[in-house]
C-alpha cells in the first residue's frame, strides 16, 4: 500500500483513528455498548475537523509549532470518552488524557469503577503516547519533512537508515515486547485484561493500572519481577535495546546509559535500604519495596507497592532524586534524562579536576554506545546544563504553587510536581478526586512540558519561521 503525503490535516485524521482503537473489544465487556457513543460522536467531528484542515492545505511554518499542535490536538480530541462516560469534569478528563498520553500516569478517577472499556483505552493512551504520535504517523504517512518531525519528538535513534523502517522497527519490537508482557502476567494469575493493560502502561513507562493500590494490590513476587523486567525495556533507548536483541550483550553493557541507569538504581535502592532499615523496617519486605518503587521511580514508569506517606522523608527525597534523573534518551522515559545527568555529572567532575591538575593538563570526557564511543563537546555540555536549569525552574515554581494551592508539606508538593514534570505517575496523595483545578492545571502543564521536553514548546512559540 502506498503511503499519502503527510500533510496537517492528514496527521490529525491518525490521532482521531485513536478513538476507534478499542471499541472492537466493547462485545466483549458486558453491557457496555452505552459507552459507544462517547468515542463515535468525538471520532467523527474530529474527522470533519481533518478533513477541512486538509482541504484548506493550512500547515504551520516551524516543525516545533507542527509537532506542539498535534500533541495539543491529541491531547483535547482524545479526553472526550472521559468527559462523555459521564465519570469526571472536563478538567478531569483533559487531565485523564494529557496524563495518559504524556505516560505520567497520574489520576483522579476511581479506576475500579470504570467500564473496562475506559481501561483498556486509558493503557491504549499510555503505549501510543510512549511511542510518540509522529513515530505512529510515520507508519502511514510520508513526506519530505519526516526526520525533522521524528527528532522534534525527542527521538535521537534511528535504528535503520530510513525513518518509516525506524518506526515500523521499533513499533514490531514493542508489539512484541506487549505480547511477551500480557502472555507474562496471565501466567502469573493476572485476568487477560489487567494482563494487556499493565504490559502496555510498564512498556510505556506510563504505570496507569486497573488497581487504585497499583501493583501493590496483587501482593505478588512473580507480578513485581515481571513489571520491573518491562519497565527496564521500556526505561531504554531503542537503540540499545535493538543491541541487545540482536546478542551484542558486551557491546550492550559496556555502554554508558547502561552503566549510568544501573549505578543510580544501585545507589538509589541502596540508600533508602539503608533508610528503611534504621527506622526498623524487616530485611525481606524492606529490599523488595525499595528495589520496585526504587527502579520505578528512576525508569518514570509510576507503579507502585506502597502507600508513599508511611516512606521516612530521607527515602521520598532519594525517590525524587532518581525521578528527576529519569530514563534514557530516545526511550519511553521521562527525567532530565540518564545521558544530561552524565554529561552535567563529568562536566562536573571535569571541572573539579581542571581546578586542582597542573596547568596544562588536558581531561577528555567521553560517551559510549554500542560500538560507537564520542568525546563530549562544549556544546553537549550547554545543552545538558540549560535544559537541567529550565528544569529546576519549573520545578521549584511548581513544587511553591502546588503546596499553596493544595496547602500540603513541601516535601508533599515537590513529589507531586517532579511526578508530574517528570511523567512518572508516583503520587504520595495531593492527586485525587478532589485536587482543585488549579492545581490540575499547573500539573497538566508540567506534563507536557516534560513530555516534549521544553525546548520544542519554547521552539513552537517564540522562533519565527524556524523550519
Amino acid at each position: 500500500m502506498s503511503k499519502r503525503s503527510m500533510g496537517l490535516g492528514r496527521m490529525m485524521e491518525v490521532v482521531s483513528f485513536i478513538l476507534l482503537l478499542p471499541l472492537p473489544f466493547v462485545p466483549f465487556f458486558k453491557g457496555e455498548s452505552f459507552i459507544l457513543t462517547s468515542f463515535l460522536i468525538p471520532f467523527f467531528v474530529s474527522i470533519l475537523i481533518s478533513f477541512t484542515v486538509d482541504k484548506l492545505g493550512f500547515r504551520f511554518k516551524s516543525i516545533s509549532s507542527t509537532v506542539s499542535f498535534i500533541w495539543l490536538y491529541g491531547f483535547l480530541v482524545l479526553s472526550f470518552p472521559f468527559l462523555g462516560s459521564k465519570t469526571t469534569t472536563f478538567i478531569g478528563a483533559l487531565f485523564e488524557s494529557i496524563s495518559g498520553l504524556t505516560t505520567t500516569g497520574l489520576s483522579i478517577l476511581d479506576v475500579e469503577k470504570l467500564p473496562k472499556t475506559l481501561l483498556l483505552y486509558r493503557a491504549m493512551l499510555q503505549y501510543i503516547g510512549g511511542l510518540g504520535f509522529v513515530m505512529m504517523i510515520l507508519l502511514f504517512f510520508k513526506g519530505r519533512e519526516e526526520a525533522e518531525l521524528y527528532e522534534a519528538e525527542g527521538h535521537v535513534d534511528r535504528v535503520k537508515p530510513n525513518i518509516r523502517k525506524t518506526a515500523k522497527t521499533i513499533t514490531i519490537m514493542y508489539l512484541s515486547f506487549l505480547l511477551l508482557g500480557s502472555i507474562e502476567y496471565k501466567i502469573a494469575g493476572m485476568t487477560m485484561l489487567d494482563s494487556v493493560v499493565h504490559s502496555m502502561c510498564a512498556l510505556s513507562t506510563g504505570g496507569f493500572s486497573n488497581r487504585m493500590l497499583s501493583i501493590g494490590a496483587y501482593d505478588s513476587l512473580s507480578i513485581e519481577i515481571i513489571t520491573s523486567q518491562l519497565m527496564i525495556l521500556g526505561t531504554l533507548d531503542f537503540s540499545l535495546l535493538l543491541t541487545l536483541l540482536s546478542g551484542r550483550i558486551r557491546d550492550f553493557f559496556r555502554s554508558t546509559e547502561i552503566k549510568t541507569f544501573f549505578s543510580l538504581l544501585f545507589i538509589g535502592s541502596g540508600l533508602m535500604i539503608l533508610i528503611l532499615l534504621e527506622k526498623g523496617y524487616g530485611v525481606g519486605s524492606t529490599f523488595r519495596i525499595t528495589l520496585f518503587n526504587a527502579l520505578s521511580a528512576l525508569s518514570t514508569t509510576g507503579f507502585s507497592t506502597l502507600d508513599y506517606t508511611t516512606l521516612p522523608e530521607g527515602a521520598v527525597f532519594v525517590m525524587i532524586v532518581l525521578m528527576i534523573i529519569g530514563g534514557g534518551v530516545g526511550s519511553t522515559a521521562g527525567g532530565i534524562k540518564l545521558e544530561r545527568f552524565y554529561i552535567i555529572f563529568k562536566s562536573t567532575i571535569k571541572s573539579i579536576k581542571e581546578k586542582i591538575s597542573p596547568e596544562g593538563t588536558v581531561i577528555v570526557d567521553k560517551m559510549v554506545k554500542g560500538r560507537e564511543s564520542h568525546i563530549i563537546d562544549e556544546g553537549e555540555r550547554n545543552d545538558a546544563f540549560s535544559y537541567f536549569s529550565l528544569y529546576l525552574l519549573f520545578l521549584i515554581f511548581g513544587t511553591i504553587v502546588l503546596s499553596t494551592t493544595e496547602d500540603c508539606p513541601i516535601l508533599y508538593a515537590l513529589f507531586e510536581y517532579t511526578s508530574s514534570l517528570s511523567t512518572v505517575g508516583l503520587s504520595i496523595g495531593v492527586t485525587s478526586p478532589t485536587t482543585s483545578p488549579v492545581s490540575l492545571s499547573v500539573m497538566m502543564i508540567a506534563m507536557v512540558m516534560g513530555r516534549l521536553e521544553m525546548m520544542v514548546i519554547f521552539q513552537a512559540l517564540f522562533s519565527k519561521n524556524r523550519k
